[in-house]
């Protein structure tokens, strides 16, 4: 038994060592969310988890036109949250911000949907 744990120690500190020193290494919680961005391009695009739900579809050949409530600023998008009885636009959440903090506000469907059978 203890010549297992020298083994898994030993194996820890190659691992540790490729690594480099802790200093060098980010500390803290992972920054992923902060780095993707929905609304590049003028095309809305899930994060990756949304994405991946097995309800939600990529509809490239059915995109719909979005607006920005306040200022009216387009935006595309072709995913879908798809059920046996319900096939809806997937729209960002937050909306589209402006400057570092203000947001302008939520987008908004331009063409009505409506409530398609599969």
């Amino acid at each position: 038994l203890k010549a297992r744990r020298g083994k898994q120690w030993t194996r820890l500190r190659d691992v540790a060592a490729k690594l480099g020193p802790p200093s060098s290494r980010k500390q803290g919680k992972s920054t992923e969310h902060k780095v993707h961005r929905s609304t590049v391009g003028g095309h809305y695009l899930p994060h990756p988890g949304i994405a991946a739900l097995p309800i939600v579809k990529h509809c490239p050949d059915d995109p719909v036109d979005l607006a920005c409530s306040s200022c009216a600023l387009p935006l595309a998008s072709s995913w879908y949250v798809v059920t046996p009885f319900v096939r809806r636009v997937l729209v960002p959440v937050n909306g589209h911000t402006f400057g570092q903090h203000g947001r302008c506000g939520r987008y908004r469907v331009q063409q009505p949907q409506g409530i398609k059978k599969k």
